[in-house]
């Protein structure tokens, strides 16, 4: 079975020093496409960072508005509040004190489990919807490197 070949070299998979030594035999215009592909996986890398970190700030918030309305805790409230802002807006240590009040948040709000018997399935679903949700955005903020990235770019320009 006979290959086609273009006439075009492939590029070694290989790192360091020796594809140091092969960039000198790539053309200008290879080096420009290579620059601009980089970059567009950048910006994509960091637009889903910064979408995931502003769906888990707005989950946050919508959480606490629905706790303050069902559960009057107003400690709660205050801490998602901060919480989402912080992480919003990229503060150094962020991603540390939201998974911090993720569990201020789940030991405040344990009680609904057992507590409230007399609001029925309403009072559990809530209870489980207002643990889950903020400990999967913790997870996912020290999982994805997409996220990482964005709050670091966001930190240090």
């Amino acid at each position: 079975m006979k290959r086609k070949t273009t006439g075009k070299s492939k590029q070694p998979q290989i790192g360091g020093a020796a594809a140091a030594a092969w960039e000198h035999h790539l053309t200008p215009e290879a080096k420009e496409r290579l620059g601009e592909e980089y970059a567009a996986e950048l910006k994509r890398k960091h637009d889903a960072g910064k979408l995931a970190v502003l769906i888990i700030s707005a989950t946050n918030l919508g959480l606490a508005l629905m706790s303050l309305f069902i559960s009057f805790n107003l400690v709660t409230f205050a801490v998602q509040v901060l919480l989402s802002v912080f992480l919003f807006f990229g503060l150094p240590g962020a991603r540390v004190l939201f998974a911090i009040g993720v569990v201020l948040i789940i030991i405040l709000s344990g009680g609904g489990w057992t507590v409230y018997p007399d609001y029925g399935y309403f009072r559990v679903v809530f209870t489980a919807v207002n643990t889950i949700l903020p400990a999967i955005g913790a997870i996912l903020l020290f999982a994805s490197s997409n996220i990482a990235d964005y709050l670091y770019t966001k930190r240090y320009g």
